[in-house]
């Protein structure tokens, strides 16, 4: 496995003509350019802007503390600059043995839970399998307490990771297969603050204080570029005074008034055994899936919670499981909006729309409560 982190690294040879043929490819329908113009347009976007004051934060860290001196302003400014300058290549295979890890791991949709084969070598995978690839290569002694990796973690005091959503396009003409080695090349193309104005005012940070980082992932493989991803990680403060139980529970997200009745369900419980496989198969540490009492105790939720990208990845997977033969699956867009928790039901749902050309996606909890929602588009 081959990782590099350079500044500025040039396009891989044929990138350009690639990268314009999955665009040609993924704009043949009008509805499909729509979209693939809104979610893939490069964002001109830069935060940096929202730094023009000056704030001095305090918090308890789990890090060194930096010279009392700097201002939060400073580290984020700083930081920002670093990790929008930087792009980073990294290698993987499409292992068959993983990925029968990976049928093992999730429910079966036919609810037989037969042993599966190991999938033959060049067959297509299903799309979002690619969620579970190219792994942090990080070692052990350099992640942070939380399990987190530091490869794009926000500075001091903001430490609470979790997965805001994502929209990923991928290549009908070039479905990524069993056995084929691949090449990701990541960029940070924004980072957004919100509730800093409020901060620097109060010289104090809430839980309405937050940065969202969008990392853009380039996927090809010996043909060229076969999925093109955006993922969106949110990072809050620490907790100082964790919330009570009914604080906590009145953050639902119910289903809005427009939602489509389901036309497709699938329920099932993750259990801790399926968060635990999951976050070994992503080579995963991070403790709010694993450790019950940190997750609780430390970030204020109900239980230990359900991966952010495996929930998308069931929703690719089922919509993937009933969709008419003839269709590819060939964008997804969607947003997390509610923690899902581990040993509770959890109910994937679906309503076709466009002639079943697109679908309406998004799982809720045993309560009714939307934990995240998407659009699926078909070819």
């Amino acid at each position: 496995m081959r990782v590099e982190s350079r500044n500025f690294v040039k396009r891989r040879s044929g990138g350009e003509k690639n990268h314009d043929q999955i665009k040609l490819c993924l704009t043949g329908r009008s509805t499909m350019a729509l979209w693939f113009r809104n979610a893939f347009q490069l964002s001109t976007t830069r935060s940096l802007n929202h730094l023009s004051g000056r704030a001095i934060f305090t918090s308890a860290r789990r890090q060194d503390a930096p010279d009392s001196t700097e201002t939060a302003d400073t580290r984020i400014r700083d930081w920002i600059s670093k990790i929008m300058s930087k792009t980073h290549v990294q290698d993987d295979v499409i292992d068959p043995y993983k990925l029968h890890l990976l049928d093992l791991t999730l429910p079966s949709f036919d609810r037989t839970r037969r042993l599966s084969p190991k999938p033959e070598l060049n067959t297509p995978i299903i799309p979002g399998t690619e969620l579970t690839f190219f792994p942090p290569l990080v070692p052990t002694e350099e992640l942070f307490a939380d399990g987190t990796d530091p490869s794009y973690s926000a500075p001091s005091p903001f430490f609470r990771r979790m997965w805001a959503g994502g929209e990923v396009a991928f290549d009908p003409h070039n479905p990524l297969r069993v056995g084929q080695k691949l090449s990701c090349e990541t960029t940070v193309e924004d980072v957004q603050l919100k509730g800093w104005e409020k901060a620097r005012e109060t010289g104090t940070l809430d839980k309405d204080t937050m940065i969202f980082v969008k990392q853009r992932r380039e996927v090809s493989n010996e043909h060229g570029f076969a999925v093109v991803e955006r993922r969106t990680h949110v990072y809050r403060p620490e907790l100082v005074d964790l919330p009570s139980a009914e604080a906590t529970g009145k953050k639902q997200v119910t289903l809005h008034s427009d939602q489509l009745p389901p036309d497709e369900q699938f329920t099932f419980t993750p259990s801790a055994h399926t968060l635990f496989r999951f976050s070994a198969l992503t080579f995963n540490a991070h403790r709010i899936h694993l450790d019950p009492i940190y997750s609780s105790q430390q970030e204020g939720h109900e239980d230990r919670l359900v991966h952010g990208p495996m929930t998308a990845l069931l929703l690719l997977r089922f919509a993937h499981f009933k969709m008419p033969s003839e269709n590819h699956i060939a964008a997804f867009k969607y947003r997390a909006t509610h923690p899902l928790v581990v040993d509770r039901p959890l109910t994937l749902n679906l309503a076709w729309t466009g002639e079943r050309r697109a679908a309406e996606v998004w799982a809720t909890n045993q309560e009714g409560i939307v934990g995240m929602r998407g659009s699926i588009v078909f070819t």
